[in-house]
């Protein structure tokens, strides 16, 4: 994923505001499980007709949304091989783009797959934000910052608007049922004309996992 970074003027997008969806009182956090057991595509996903890309598992690093065993991240995480997959031929996975689009493309690791833990604290890999707004967890890339300092972690797929980690503080409120994140614009070069960040509520969260 590519989030387009553009210059001022800014964009108005309308936010809902925390307290003000008039949603259900909880947030809902989803398991996206595309691959079966087998390694074949679970029904409604499909794999892409192009070659497959050639990833690096080497560091056996764990999905960062995975709340199963078996979910890898593999280099380079630009090319969507981040949520990849086990599939059915040993030392290929099938990776994941978005939990929206339900695309698959197969990679190569190039030799055997060790076996690979789950992360200690799963970050959603997508969230869908009380207005509908979708933000995707950040995958590399020069990203521009925030106002008062802060970071771009998850991209938003409509305007330029980002969710935002303040002063290292937790990206996601989960101190409620409701779930609240930070919402603001970023540049390419941090901007003090930029508005201040908007608190949001998060109406689900999207995290991965393997058949069990």
């Amino acid at each position: 994923m590519h989030v387009l970074l553009k210059s001022l003027p800014l964009l108005v997008v309308p936010l809902v505001f925390a307290g003000c969806s008039g949603d259900s009182a909880k947030t809902e956090e989803v398991t996206v499980v595309a691959v079966a057991k087998d390694g074949a595509p679970r029904d409604g996903w499909t794999v892409s007709p192009d070659a497959p890309i050639d990833v690096d598992c080497s560091a056996g690093q764990a999905s960062p949304s995975s709340r199963t065993d078996g979910m890898r991240s593999c280099d380079p995480v630009a090319l969507h091989a981040d949520v990849c997959w086990p599939a059915k031929d040993p030392g290929t996975l099938l990776c994941a783009e978005s939990p929206w689009d339900k695309k698959l493309r197969r990679a190569n690791a190039g030799g055997p797959l060790a076996p690979v833990a789950k992360p200690a604290d799963a970050q959603p890999w997508g969230l869908e934000l009380a207005d509908g707004t979708k933000c995707q967890l950040r995958r590399g890339g020069g990203w521009g910052g925030g106002p008062d300092d802060s970071t771009p972690v998850y991209g938003c797929l409509s305007g330029d608007l980002a969710v935002l980690q303040m002063n290292n503080a937790p990206v996601i409120d989960k101190s409620k049922a409701k779930w609240t994140v930070k919402v603001g614009q970023i540049a390419a070069n941090p901007d003090p004309r930029v508005p201040a960040p908007q608190v949001v509520e998060v109406a689900k969260a999207y995290f991965t996992g393997t058949e069990g």
